[in-house]
């Protein structure tokens, strides 16, 4: 599969713990998955960032994941 380069889709998340991402709204300036090219089934690379209270990253994961348009969900694989 050709690789897509979506470094301007950024998107939130509710998710917590490791299983499946439900993935949320566009960060403001960004654009969504879809938006940026990203198609049914497709496995992209991705960067999870937490941050506390005072808007620090506490926490930052990266991995493969493969995107599910029609429930807006990314499978970390």
């Amino acid at each position: 599969m050709t690789n897509v380069l979506a470094n301007i889709a950024r998107m939130s998340s509710p998710t917590v713990g490791t299983g499946t991402l439900t993935l949320s709204a566009a960060v403001l300036g960004c654009l969504t998955f879809a938006q940026a090219g990203i198609t049914d089934g497709q496995e992209v690379s991705y960067a999870i960032e937490d941050y506390d209270a005072a808007g620090l990253i506490s926490a930052r994961e990266v991995g493969k994941g493969t995107y599910t348009a029609a429930t807006q969900t990314l499978a970390r694989t």
